[in-house]
Parts: structure tokens; C-alpha cells; sequence
């Protein structure tokens, strides 16, 4: 199987996070969950900062919106995996994987704004039956998006995914110094489980990540 081009936030490569391509003739007609056309409230939103956004996923052909979308994430948030310049602005890569995503492995959710993509985020389930019950997340937001609740609309549409499909975890990494992103997992259910040290070099200076999860079912 290939592995798609390169995407993300502290602690994931690309378009997905181990992420492989699955035949679309494999593809299960529909999408990964009801929730997405409707919006994880039900709603399309209530920023008054934007004219109509809505959470859902991206068809193939806005692919060139959602890249150019990760591309500024990428120029303006420093917590992004990717330093700017380094992700191709090709939007073919990302139209490719999206004509092909299986919901039953990926979630991936898109805040759009008219035809402007926003922020999104991306689960990826584990590949392997010892890990098929735990999803790796990482979430995105241009700064126009920020402080309205967009962030917990999108984890919260995670938490369906995943409670839809019988994932039981999911896990995330952050760099220890984003503390409105560390307060928005922790508001969201998730708790530190430990600590990556020197994981990532920003601006040639080793930093550290918290690794954090939240269990879905309830500990035994």
C-alpha cells in the first residue's frame, strides 16, 4: 500500500498519520458518519465572525481549498508538523487520497466556510487488530477560526466517529509549551500520559511533546 503525501500537527507525518491508501474499490458507499453533512451539533455553527461555516468532509475536488488551507496553517502556527515551504501545494496529492478514504479507518472533517476551508482534523485508526480500537488525532485551525469553539465541535465529531466504529482511544501529541491547545484536550477529556522529550527541533531548538489520550469506554 502507499502512503500519502505530508500533512500535520505536532506528532504526525502526512495527509495522515501512518495513514495507507485503501482501493476505492473498498470504499463503503456513504460517508464516515451522518454527522459530517449535518454538522457534529446538528447546526450548520454560530460564529458570527463567519458568514455560513459548517464541519464536513471534503470532497476530492475541494482538495485545492483544504491544501492551500494547511499551507497557511503551516506560515502562521509554529505547532504544525510541516515548517512552511515544506508540504507541496499540489493539490492532486491530497485529491488522490481523498477519492480513496475508507471512513471505517479515517476521519477526516474540514470546517468550511462557503468554498473556504478553514481548519480541519484527522483520525487515524490503528491497522493492526491489536491497535484497530485506538485512533491517532490531529487537528488544525487557521487563526480567523480560533476562540469560537470550532477546535471542541471537531473533537467532538471525532468522539462519534469513533463511537460509531467501536474505537475505544484516542491519542494525541502536543508540544508542552501550546497551552490553548493542551487546555482545549483537557476540556475535550483528554489527560497526559507522559512525556516526549526532545521530540521535535522548532527553530533549531529541541522541544517537548505531551503525549495525551482519552479513553472512550470507561477503565477496567
Amino acid at each position: 500500500m502507499t502512503t500519502p503525501p505530508a500533512l500535520e500537527a505536532s506528532g504526525a507525518p502526512v495527509w495522515g498519520h501512518r495513514a495507507e491508501l485503501r482501493a476505492a474499490a473498498d470504499r463503503p458507499k456513504g460517508d464516515c458518519s451522518d454527522f459530517a453533512r449535518r454538522g457534529p451539533d446538528g447546526i450548520a455553527g454560530g460564529d458570527n465572525r463567519l458568514v455560513n461555516p459548517t464541519i464536513r468532509i471534503p470532497a476530492p475536488e475541494e482538495a485545492e481549498a483544504v491544501t492551500r488551507m494547511l499551507c497557511e496553517l503551516d506560515r502562521e502556527n509554529s505547532t504544525m508538523m510541516l515548517e512552511p515551504g515544506e508540504r507541496s501545494e499540489d493539490p492532486r496529492l491530497l485529491q488522490e487520497w481523498l477519492s480513496v478514504l475508507h471512513p471505517d479507518h479515517h476521519c477526516y472533517l474540514v470546517v468550511f466556510d462557503g468554498l473556504r476551508a478553514l481548519g480541519f482534523v484527522h483520525a487515524e485508526r490503528g491497522p493492526f487488530r491489536r491497535s484497530r480500537h485506538s485512533a491517532y488525532v490531529v487537528i488544525g485551525l487557521l487563526e480567523e477560526a480560533r476562540g469560537s469553539g470550532w477546535g471542541r465541535r471537531l473533537l467532538e465529531a471525532v468522539d462519534r466517529w469513533a463511537t460509531e466504529r467501536g474505537v475505544a482511544r484516542l491519542e494525541l501529541t502536543v508540544m508542552t509549551h501550546n497551552a490553548a491547545a493542551i487546555g482545549l484536550y483537557r476540556r475535550c477529556g483528554y489527560v497526559e500520559e507522559g512525556l516526549r522529550r526532545h521530540s521535535l527541533i522548532l527553530d533549531g531548538t529541541p522541544v517537548d511533546e505531551f503525549a495525551m489520550a482519552k479513553l472512550l469506554t470507561p477503565d477496567r
